[in-house]
């Protein structure tokens, strides 16, 4: 630029030289503030725009709460879990490669998935395991009654242990059914004793009891 006389001399603006609205959008270039250039905030708080389209400031939430919307027109606020999530028949994934889950996609019942196959379900009162699954107690108790002395066991190998009022009263071995000492093997009226094999003509016993009803 030309000048009459001599060149006036060089000084850097000042910010008091710039009025307030001289710098808008339109001459700011696309990401050009960097997050250095953000006015400092406080540590937890999210940016967001209120009603007016103004920014606005999510307050800082508690460990555990999560970000809930409350519609148009409110800014996000954070909230603790109120009460039951209701999946709404969705599917509950539970490991990384999607094929292992609990769902209730029909009413009043509950399957569990298991390397992509629903091996057991649940309904009222019913506990049900379906074709080609199975329970495997390994060798643990399982237990029938509420003061939990009557059980089955399977915890010497190839046999079954019968608990009874927390006495082992009977055992289950290979082709044979055994009564130990102290129990007894009733047959109530009208009950019979059958075979269609040979059987041994005498029935012996050693502190064992065959009881026939009257």
């Amino acid at each position: 630029m030309p000048y009459l006389g001599k060149t006036p001399a060089s000084e850097a603006l000042a910010t008091s030289d710039l009025a307030d609205n001289i710098i808008t959008e339109a001459k700011m270039a696309d990401d050009a503030i960097a997050l250095a250039e953000l006015k400092a905030g406080t540590d937890g708080e999210l940016i967001t725009w209120d009603a007016s389209g103004n920014p606005a400031a999510v307050g800082v939430g508690t460990s555990g709460h999560y970000l809930k919307s409350q519609g148009a027109g409110d800014v996000p606020v954070f909230a603790a879990v109120e009460g039951a999530y209701d999946l709404q028949g969705a599917k509950l994934t539970l490991d990384s490669n999607a094929n292992t889950s609990i769902t209730a996609d029909s009413d009043d019942q509950i399957d569990i998935e298991i390397a992509g196959a629903d091996d057991f379900t649940f309904t009222a009162n019913s506990f049900n395991v379906l074709a080609g699954s199975q329970i495997d107690m390994n060798g643990t108790k399982l237990v029938l009654d509420s003061n939990a002395n009557t059980s089955i066991t399977a915890d010497s190998d190839d046999q079954i242990d019968f608990e009874i009022a927390g006495a082992d009263d009977f055992q289950m071995t290979a082709n044979t059914f055994t009564i130990p000492s102290g129990s007894t093997v009733a047959i109530a009226a009208g009950g019979a004793i059958t075979n269609a094999g040979t059987m041994a003509p005498d029935i012996s016993s050693t502190g064992k009891s065959l009881v026939f009803g009257n």
